[in-house]
């Protein structure tokens, strides 16, 4: 029986979607495995997602970040990093999902964007009020612009480096969220600059 998980161990891990390159791999021999035995066993079927985890955009990777609020709503936001003079993230997609929600709930989101290192830390970058829609089930969705992440300039008589962090509200129904611990209306995070 370790034969053939060591068999299946290894169909799998040439699925490049499951396995790294790697130099330190050697051939593993299996003299002791015969044709009639890999064959005589009854594997459990295997379920693999049509998409591989951390799916790809046509330009960019998907990311996605989970906040909760203290009323048990969570607020995912999806993007796809973007980098070429600048670091942005595009498209970015906001979901609010609550057991509650139906279809007539008004979700209205604050996407403030800050400057977190920089010339200016603190300063507000960008600020963009997006009211979701509707998208069936018991969540809301909305689309973004684009939002910046992070720049570099080594022009003009000096170098610099401006990093961001963002922070959200969330209004339901006129109502404003709050985080877990109930002390703040911003939930605050920051998204990932790299691929």
């Amino acid at each position: 029986m370790k034969n053939i998980v060591a068999i299946v161990a290894l169909m799998l891990a040439g699925n490049s979607l499951w396995a790294q390159p790697s130099e330190d791999l050697k051939p593993l021999e299996l003299n002791t495995v015969s044709l009639q035995a890999v064959k005589a066993v009854a594997l459990p079927e295997v379920k693999l997602s049509p998409v591989p985890v951390g799916s790809v955009t046509r330009t960019g990777i998907w990311k996605h970040i989970d906040l909760y609020a203290a009323d048990g709503t969570v607020i995912t936001v999806d993007y796809a990093v973007q980098i070429g003079g600048l670091s942005i993230a595009d498209p970015v997609w906001i979901n609010i999902t609550n057991p509650a929600f139906g279809r007539s709930n008004e979700v209205r989101v604050t996407l403030t964007n800050y400057q977190d290192r920089g010339v200016s830390p603190g300063l507000v970058q960008a600020t963009q009020k997006i009211k979701l829609t509707y998208a069936g089930g018991t969540r809301y969705t909305g689309q973004a612009k684009k939002v910046l992440l992070f720049t570099a300039n080594a022009s003009g008589g000096g170098n610099y480096i401006e990093d961001y962090r963002q922070g959200i509200e969330v209004t339901v129904d006129g109502k404003k969220l709050t985080t877990t611990q109930g002390d703040s209306s911003t939930f605050g995070f920051k998204m990932d600059r790299n691929y």
